[in-house]
């Protein structure tokens, strides 16, 4: 991200320097010898005042703002390392000591002799070495020194990245009624008691043959009660689970009998079931799933060392507090037929299974059964949507029996272990695609020119007349325009999409969020190559001897456009553009 910003700055330096020339140009600035080159006097001005450019651009923006342009896209800003804003002189002294490797050395050659200057001998190896300095300053680049180069440790500085929008907001998910956050039903068909114990009952939330939640009020301390009422001959409530207190479970309060069925009562928490909560917003990205996660498998840990899990779990189970927090409860308040344990699980298996099913729900909106659940052991198959495919090879693991996570606890220590602020991403966000498309557009500079070229050379102006000519042979043109492309086919083929994803840590998969074979890559590639290919191949076909100079500006300019509006496009859509829709392909973050 720190090269993606710096390429933002070159980008906007280079097109202020082309400015510069323009204007230089136009008001007769610059002068030029007898054979029409530019004149070594102007040449030295231009370069000095770009050079001056440097410190005009960086030293102003950096001291006022703590950043540049480039550095602001990505969220960085430039920091003392004890935090506090740089000094007009700190901000002078890092700009200077970064253009020493960047931009002096080069410079200096403008003074040599124009003997020593035109020997190939001595500038060969001079300008080796002013390619070498310039990467010079990122040799103590380290992840543990917060990737500081020589020019931030000598001016004391330091590059801090803020934190996103996402981490930054206060997230409230839970901030509906409890009275019309709970599920209603109607008590026509059976009697309901209006009074258990010191509770008066006031409506049912869940009303079946074996088990039934009602809400209820305690009218002496004016707070709202649950009543869970099992059938005849269970199990009584444990002393563990009546003596836990705390957030993340329902607090038990008072137990009794009604017609031969025992009952609990427990506090009313507030907040709203994840079934609720999920009907509001359809479907949950990953890093808020995550967040979800880790608060339940924290409570599971817990309840497994108390030995207090129930055998008889599924997200319906998943209270969310107002905080965002996760509340466990004891008993389903409506459906539970998507049961995600079983008794003849461990304890550690039966949490797997629920966290699991949990982040199906909320990644893909629909909750799983349990005969959906035994099919999702791949990593094809965990999540039928797209997502990080960090978080996919994570939840994997929960389900599948070769490489199972052994308990909660190493769960638990894992998904801590694996957060990585840097990589952390929902999806493919505009900055990520701006660095894939500037390294993607450097490697691709040399098919695109030698396609253009093959393209551009076989045809000729036929003077006098206004059309061009065609001399060659179009069989011969065909091959010399399918070449480039060819070959970036069969590289994409071979490293599924290339290196370029990789180091921009994006991955391409199909639309269900499995991974995308080589084909379906390389068919992707070969839509984005596909509209340049068929104007210029027609164009030979049609036209196969002279073309119209019309037609023929008309399809330069065209092409010309179709060069511009791609990177414009992937940046207005970054996780899917026109040929992944086709193609049947999204990006997600790696």
């Amino acid at each position: 991200l720190r090269f993606g910003g710096y390429l933002v700055d070159s980008v906007i330096l280079a097109i202020c320097g082309g400015l510069l020339g323009f204007i230089a140009g136009v008001s007769g600035l610059v002068q030029y010898d007898q054979t029409g080159a530019v004149t070594y006097q102007a040449l030295l001005m231009l370069t000095t005042i770009g050079q001056l450019i440097h410190f005009l651009y960086f030293v102003p923006l950096e001291t006022r703002f703590g950043c540049t342009p480039g550095k602001w896209l990505f969220g960085f800003r430039i920091r003392r390392s004890d935090g506090q804003p740089m000094s007009f002189l700190g901000i002078l002294s890092r700009t200077a000591i970064f253009w020493f490797f960047a931009g002096a050395l080069s410079y200096i050659t403008f003074f040599l002799p124009l003997s020593t200057r035109q020997n190939i001998d001595i500038m060969g190896p001079l300008n080796l070495g002013i390619l070498i300095l310039v990467f010079v300053p990122l040799f103590t680049m380290r992840a543990r020194n917060g990737y500081r180069g020589i020019h931030d440790f000598c001016s004391g500085s330091v590059v801090i990245r803020l934190p996103s929008r996402k981490h930054q907001q206060t997230r409230v998910i839970a901030v509906q009624d409890i009275s019309t956050a709970l599920p209603t039903i109607t008590s026509r068909g059976f009697t309901m008691p209006t009074q258990l114990g010191a509770y008066r009952v006031e409506k049912p939330l869940r009303w079946k043959d074996d088990e039934m939640v009602l809400d209820a009020h305690d009218d002496r301390l004016d707070r709202n009660v649950w009543i869970h009422m099992q059938p005849p001959e269970s199990a009584v409530t444990t002393a563990v689970r009546r003596e836990i207190d705390r957030r993340t479970r329902l607090r038990w309060l008072a137990s009794g009998e009604h017609e031969g069925r025992p009952w609990d009562a427990y506090m009313g928490p507030e907040g709203m079931p994840l079934s609720r909560y999920l009907e509001g917003r359809g479907t949950l990205d990953w890093l808020v799933t995550r967040e979800i996660l880790e608060s339940l498998a924290a409570e599971l840990e817990q309840t497994i060392a108390e030995s207090s899990l129930s055998e008889r779990l599924s997200p319906q189970h998943v209270w969310i507090r107002p905080d965002g927090g996760v509340m466990l409860l004891d008993f389903a308040l409506h459906r539970d037929e998507s049961v995600s344990t079983s008794p003849r699980h461990s304890s550690d298996q039966n949490g797997l299974s629920l966290l699991a099913a949990v982040a199906i729900y909320c990644l893909e909106g629909t909750c799983p059964t349990k005969e959906e659940m035994m099919e999702r052991g791949s990593m094809e198959t965990i999540v039928r949507c797209p997502m990080p495919h960090r978080g996919r090879q994570f939840l994997t693991r929960c389900l599948d029996e070769n490489n199972r996570f052994d308990s909660i606890s190493q769960f638990c220590s894992e998904l801590e272990n694996s957060k990585d602020p840097e990589r952390d991403l929902p999806q493919v966000t505009l900055g990520r695609r701006l660095v894939h498309l500037l390294a993607q557009g450097l490697l691709l500079a040399l098919p695109i020119f030698a396609t253009a070229s093959a393209h551009l050379d076989s045809f000729r102006k036929i003077p006098g007349a206004n059309q061009y000519q065609n001399p060659t042979d179009v069989p011969l043109q065909l091959i010399l325009l399918l070449l480039m492309p060819t070959l970036v086919f069969l590289w994409t083929f071979a490293l599924r999409g290339g290196y370029v994803y990789y180091g921009a840590r994006i991955m391409i998969v199909r639309r269900n969020g499995g991974r995308a074979s080589r084909l379906r890559i390389t068919w992707r590639a070969l839509l984005a190559w596909l509209p340049f290919l068929a104007i210029m191949i027609l164009q030979r076909i049609i036209f196969p001897n002279n073309i119209p100079a019309a037609a023929y500006n008309s399809i330069q300019i065209t092409l010309l456009v179709l060069l511009i509006a791609y990177p414009i496009l992937a940046l207005v859509f970054p996780r899917r553009g026109l040929h992944d829709l086709i193609a049947g392909t999204m990006l997600v973050p790696r």
